[in-house]
């Protein structure tokens, strides 16, 4: 199942939205998944009654906003089947405007939800820091190799270059690997090159330089601004997952 099914259409974030339209993260609480609840549940418990899907929260933020008010926003494990009875499971992002989203029929409208949602970007933001503090990226690439952000990435040290390139992969394998871990994307699976520039805190064109160098290396498959890992590194993670497993199995059965 795609966002498209759920949201019905992803938000289109471009570099300066990012930057100029994310929330006040100081309104922004990250709580525990047994706080999932409000409207988003109820749209979870709705969908697990009417079509027998499974949703169980793995990272919630609720979003304090004027007269009291609260949104929350949540990353979720999302399984079922689509209306073709094709079963899937991945993660994605759910909120408070995910129940009134399916309820409307006019593309436009679902838009307009979508864009207008007061807790999406906020969520984003405090999730993508929490992201960048926890790979220690700003320690590393600010402090220790003094990047330049006016600098642009063609121009850079290569030690830069590689840093960048690296991170980039760390974060799209660790949500192949781990999706509930939640590398502040909208749906598992892949990226956005606005949001992986707040994770990274690097200028949106360093991101993309960075993603072109690894598609050149058939690590990365790029269809802007969409970035994900290519089907040939999916295999190659897929097998060294296997060969770990096979590993554990055998150690298990010497030490029995």
């Amino acid at each position: 199942m795609s966002l498209a099914e759920s949201f019905r259409k992803y938000p289109q974030f471009s570099n300066s939205e990012v930057a100029e339209t994310i929330g006040n993260s100081k309104s922004v609480r990250k709580l525990g998944p047994s706080d999932f609840f409000g409207p988003v549940s109820s749209w979870a418990k709705d969908r697990e009654r009417i079509y027998g899907e499974t949703i169980v929260p793995r990272h919630v933020y609720v979003i304090d906003l004027p007269k009291g008010q609260k949104h929350r926003v949540a990353w979720v494990y999302h399984e079922g089947f689509t209306p073709d009875n094709m079963p899937f499971c991945q993660h994605e992002i759910a909120c408070d405007c995910s129940g009134e989203i399916e309820e409307l029929y006019s593309p436009e409208e679902k838009e307009a939800v979508i864009e207008e949602c007061p807790g999406l970007m906020p969520a984003l933001e405090l999730q993508a820091l929490a992201v960048n503090k926890a790979l220690q990226i700003d320690d590393i690439l600010q402090h220790a190799l003094k990047f330049h952000k006016e600098t642009p990435m063609d121009e850079q040290p290569e030690l830069i270059q590689a840093f960048v390139g690296a991170s980039l992969f760390h974060l799209l394998k660790n949500d192949y690997l781990y999706p509930r871990s939640w590398i502040a994307n909208v749906e598992s699976g892949w990226t956005m090159t606005a949001l992986a520039s707040k994770v990274l805190n690097v200028p949106g064109e360093g991101v993309e330089w960075a993603a072109g160098e690894l598609e050149q290396q058939d690590i990365v498959q790029i269809e802007s601004p969409v970035i994900s890992l290519s089907e040939k590194m999916k295999q190659k993670l897929e097998e060294e997952k296997a060969r770990r497993e096979m590993f554990k199995f055998f150690e298990g059965q010497m030490t029995a």
